[in-house]
């Protein structure tokens, strides 16, 4: 049986793809603190100080972005509430989705 599929030039940027792309995806936490305007928490800590950087480094969609911070700003005050933490359920789901799950996401109250 032959092979029929179309063959692609081998690149050095294939060689390295998996420095990009890691196999396992990185969690990312969604979790309110006093001042922050983009509550998405990596190991290391926070991982965007504007909506901005969050829209073009994750390619999420602007709404989205705006949709955390106005969460990350009810937190003050709604922290452990179950509206709040349903809609950090809701936040979760869409950041899965428009990020094609490349990572994941989390919850931490």
């Amino acid at each position: 049986m032959t092979d029929d599929r179309p063959r692609r030039d081998h690149t050095a940027q294939d060689e390295h793809a998996d420095l990009w792309w890691p196999k396992t995806p990185a969690t990312i936490r969604l979790m309110g603190e006093y001042t922050v305007q983009v509550p998405l928490w990596g190991e290391r800590g926070l991982l965007y100080a504007s909506p901005e950087s969050l829209v073009s480094d994750l390619g999420i969609s602007q709404e989205l972005a705006s949709d955390l911070v106005a969460w990350a700003e009810a937190w003050e005050t709604a922290s452990g509430q179950p509206d709040h933490d349903a809609g950090a359920a809701a936040l979760i789901r869409r950041l899965r989705v428009e990020t094609e799950r490349r990572f994941n996401f989390v919850y931490q109250p």
